[in-house]
Formats: structure tokens, C-alpha cells, sequence
């Protein structure tokens, strides 16, 4: 079968695309909005996920799948149920997402010639509307979430959460996007009006990624342009990458070390707590007394609470009391950990070990959608490590790309052995999904 490269067809916009992406902005827009017990939130997505699974589950599954739906399954069963019911729900229903979209994307495209095209599409298309979404609250819209205004750093103005509901998910929404449409240079190449726009875009996201307010935000995106610039094959282009990246840093540099509202949010400071220091020490060092804080939690519950874990509401709750803030430990181990405990962590490292074993195999035969992958990889190893991991609608971001390494898997004729994580389990891909390798 002829494969042609992610950065050999022009990506297009049209008027059916951008008439879904309405809708669904409409959709988020009133997600706060309660109706009887529900908001607009749970009830759409209760909707989607159970017509997928109807749809999907039908058949058989890969592995990587079935540890997907375990994990999910695994946050509403812990040692304080049913206290916060309503919360693991919530929670499931997020994780379960994903996966859900990404095994729908890979059928249904799969015998397509043009399917790796179509799904870098898809990647593109919603990264687009997770950037230009916040453009009518820029405008001034006022929007149904809780804002958070930037007056403790000494702003006069809202951090742009836009459609989202907290700083961080808005942050690491709009950053995976806007590196996604990056990573996408070559699909905008067919014209000075595409590429007037693929620097529009890329500006627009740059501003919410700032915007959004939050240290890991940037630190993250920082990271991602560099690993962009240094990943260009070409010589020359490789070299007009990193000085137009030096470029930005110096002139970036010299505008925020004058920036008093960005030291002071760098540091950890605010207007009324201005006798902080800004270094990467100090910034790493505020991680750690949250997770010491989980690991106290976890030690208080014993053994039940290392293997069990007690939920998402008893961990905010337990927090509460400790630090004063409503929240959890800014770690994503930590965080599983006090969830769902010893067993929703090793399977959660089995889903995304599955996951990987079958993508890497479909990363090897295009250079581009391979840098897709490793930026993919990238933000979800960052956001774990430094935060919450990577929240739903950035990992939507990445559903078209990952879906493409599957379908490079399938189209290959590959036979990949599935895995726990922890080795092999003997039991081939085929069997668990007879659409892998059957040609």
C-alpha cells in the first residue's frame, strides 16, 4: 500500500469543520450549568462514552484498552466509598475518554489509504479549536467557570482559562496545542495565507500559554519549542530554528526580568509577599512539601490506604486541613496513590506501557508523525511529573496522532505481543484485536 508522509498533503480547513467546531464550543461553554442532579459536563459525556462502548465493545479489544477501562473502573472503588461518589465519577468518565476516542478513531480510519492524513487532521483540527476557543472571552464574552484574576501578582485582569475550569488544564490544554500546530509546520506550507495563519496560531497560543498564568505552563512550553527547534533534520532550517528561538528567549528575557508580576509568580510571591528569591531551586522545591503532605495522608490510612487508596474527595479534604488549600499533591503518582492506591497505579502504568508498545511500532516509518509522538510523549511525562499529568482535552489533542502510529502499526503487518508492563503476557495483538496485523 502507498503511504504518502504527514508533510506531503496541505491541511484544509472547511465550512462542516468549522460549523462542529461551533457546536462543540457551544457544548463547553455551558458545561457549568446544572440540570436536576447533573451538569451539562457529566451528562454529554455520560452520553458519548456509553454510545462508544455500545458501539465499540462489540467486538474485541486490545489490551492496551482493557487496563484503559480497569484504571477508569478502579477510581470509583476505594476504602471511603461511596463518600465523593459524584467526584470518582466524574473522574472515571475522563479517564475513560481517551481511550474510548482513540480506539474509535483507529476503526474507523484504519483501511483508509489516506488514514494517517485524516487523523493528523483530526490532532490539527482540535488543537485549532482549543487555541481559537478562547478568542470571543478575549473579546470580552464573560464566561460560565469560575475566573481566577491575577491580582495577587499585581494584574488587573483574568488569567485566560477561557473554557476551562482551573489555570493548569488551561494551560496545558492551550500548550499541547499550540505544540501540536507547530509540529504540524509542513501542513501549512501550501500557501503565504496558511502559513500567515500558522504564525497567527502559533502567536495566539504563545499569549494563552502566558496568560494562563501557571510556572509549569511555561516551563513545559519552553521545553517543547526547544525540543522542536533541535529536532529539524536540515542543517540550515535546524539553525534558523534555534537563532529564531534565541531570538524570542533573549527578547522574552529582557521584557519578563523587568516584569514584576512574572518574578513574583516565578518565585511564588505575590503583591503582599514580595521577600521571595526566584531560582529553578526554589521552583522544584514547591513541589515537595505537597507530596511529603500525600505521603503523610497515605501513611495515616496504613497498608488498606497504600493498596487501596481512599479518593480524590478524601485527598482534597485531608489537604485541606493540612496546607488550607482544597486540593491534591501536584504529582500525578501521588496523586494515583491517594486515589486509587498501590493497584490503580501499576494498572495505569500497564495501560500506558500497552498503549506505547503498540505506538512505537507505528513511529518508525514517518519522521514527522514520529517528532508528533515524541512531543506527545514529552508533555505527558512533564505534566506527571510536575503536575496533575496530562488533562483531558490535551491528550484529545493527541488522539489523531496516536491514532496514526496504530494505523502505521496495522498497515505494516506488524504482530506486536501484548504486555502488562511488566513483560510479556503471551498473548498476541491479534488475538485481542483482530483488526492488528490481518491483512
Amino acid at each position: 500500500m502507498a503511504e504518502r508522509s504527514l508533510g506531503s498533503v496541505p491541511f484544509r480547513l472547511s465550512g462542516k469543520i468549522l460549523l462542529l467546531m461551533a457546536a462543540f464550543w457551544v457544548l463547553l461553554y455551558f458545561e457549568p450549568v446544572q440540570i436536576g442532579p447533573l451538569k451539562v459536563s457529566q451528562i454529554w459525556k455520560v452520553v458519548l462514552i456509553m454510545s462508544l462502548a455500545l458501539l465499540l465493545l462489540r467486538r474485541s479489544v486490545p489490551l492496551w484498552f482493557v487496563f484503559a477501562f480497569l484504571f477508569s473502573f478502579k477510581q470509583i472503588l476505594y476504602l471511603t466509598f461511596p463518600y465523593g461518589l459524584m467526584t470518582a465519577i466524574a473522574s472515571a468518565l475522563d479517564a475513560m475518554m481517551f481511550p474510548l476516542v482513540l480506539l474509535y478513531l483507529f476503526r474507523t480510519f484504519k483501511e483508509k489509504p489516506d488514514a494517517v492524513t485524516i487523523l493528523h487532521n483530526f490532532s490539527i483540527y482540535a488543537s485549532l479549536f482549543f487555541i481559537f476557543s478562547a478568542v470571543p472571552f478575549l473579546l470580552g464574552l464573560q464566561s460560565l467557570q469560575p475566573q481566577r484574576d491575577l491580582a495577587m501578582w499585581g494584574l488587573e485582569s483574568n488569567a485566560a482559562t477561557g473554557l476551562f475550569y482551573t489555570l493548569a488544564p488551561a494551560s496545558q490544554t492551550y500548550l499541547a496545542a499550540t505544540l501540536v500546530i507547530m509540529a504540524s509546520y509542513q501542513r501549512f506550507s501550501g500557501s503565504l495565507r496558511y502559513i500567515a495563519f500558522f504564525l497567527a496560531t502559533i502567536a495566539l497560543g504563545t499569549y494563552l500559554v502566558y496568560f494562563s498564568y501557571t510556572r509549569t505552563g511555561w516551563i513545559i512550553y519552553a521545553g517543547g519549542v526547544i525540543i522542536l527547534a533541535l529536532s529539524i533534520k536540515s542543517a540550515s532550517r535546524k539553525m534558523m530554528a534555534i537563532s529564531l528561538v534565541a531570538m524570542c528567549a533573549v527578547a522574552a528575557y529582557a521584557y519578563l526580568a523587568q516584569n514584576e508580576a512574572f518574578l513574583l509568580r516565578m518565585a511564588g510571591g505575590a503583591t503582599y509577599r514580595q521577600d521571595v528569591e526566584v531560582s529553578w531551586t526554589a521552583l522544584m522545591q514547591s513541589r515537595f512539601p505537597f507530596i511529603v503532605t500525600a505521603i503523610d495522608n497515605l501513611n495515616s490510612f496504613g497498608l488498606p490506604g497504600w493498596l487501596i487508596g481512599y479518593g480524590d474527595e478524601t485527598t482534597r479534604g485531608l489537604f485541606l486541613q493540612k496546607t488550607g488549600m482544597a486540593i491534591t499533591s501536584h504529582n500525578a503518582t501521588t496523586t494515583i496513590l491517594e486515589g486509587s492506591g498501590l493497584i490503580g497505579l501499576v494498572v495505569y502504568f500497564s495501560y500506558v506501557a500497552a498503549l506505547w508498545r503498540r505506538v512505537r511500532h507505528g513511529m518508525r516509518t514517518d519522521l514527522q508523525l514520529r517528532l508528533l509522538i515524541i512531543i506527545g510523549g514529552y508533555c505527558w511525562i512533564a505534566t506527571y511529573v510536575l503536575s496533575h499529568g496530562l488533562p483531558l482535552y490535551a491528550q484529545i489533542a493527541f488522539a489523531g496522532i496516536f491514532a496514526s502510529a496504530l494505523v502505521r502499526a496495522a498497515q505494516s503487518g506488524r504482530r506486536v505481543v501484548g504486555t502488562s508492563g511488566f513483560g510479556q503476557s503471551g498473548i498476541s495483538s491479534a488475538s485481542l484485536h483482530p483488526d492488528i496485523g490481518a491483512r
